[in-house]
């Protein structure tokens, strides 16, 4: 919603109005689960896990991924905001590790790399200030 409501330039606008729609499309979803189910939580190589979801609609569990995917990284790209794309970069090479090598508890994994890739964002930040001053 940040990226959305600080854009300016129309069609990037679009880009990001539709993966932020995405997003909502994904929160109501999870949502519709954390009412439904209980949510188990384990600890699993070190990391948690969240069970959630039914494995025998493993088709809409990976839509769904696609969906949150969408929302979190294409804005980063999509941005007219100096050097954002980098982040988008760091949070996408993130992903794809998470993915890869934590598939079981992608969430917990990948939130805990997301944090660590925010510091980017504080660079990104800071150097947009000073080529605007």
């Amino acid at each position: 919603m940040s990226f959305y409501l600080t854009e300016n330039q129309t069609f990037r606008r679009n880009i990001i109005g539709a993966c932020f729609i995405a997003g909502l499309i994904f929160v109501i979803w999870n949502l519709t689960i954390a009412s439904g189910k209980p949510i188990e939580v384990e600890i699993v190589g070190h990391s948690i896990q969240y069970s959630a979801y039914d494995p025998a609609a493993h088709a809409e569990f990976v839509l769904m991924r696609f969906f949150y995917v969408a929302a979190v990284l294409i804005p980063t790209f999509a941005s007219s905001y100096r050097y954002m794309w980098i982040f988008g970069l760091v949070a996408t090479a993130t992903f794809l590790m998470a993915e890869y090598f934590y598939h079981f508890t992608f969430t917990s994994v990948w939130c805990f790399f997301a944090a660590v890739a925010s510091a980017t964002l504080f660079l990104i930040l800071r150097a947009n200030r000073r080529y605007s001053l």
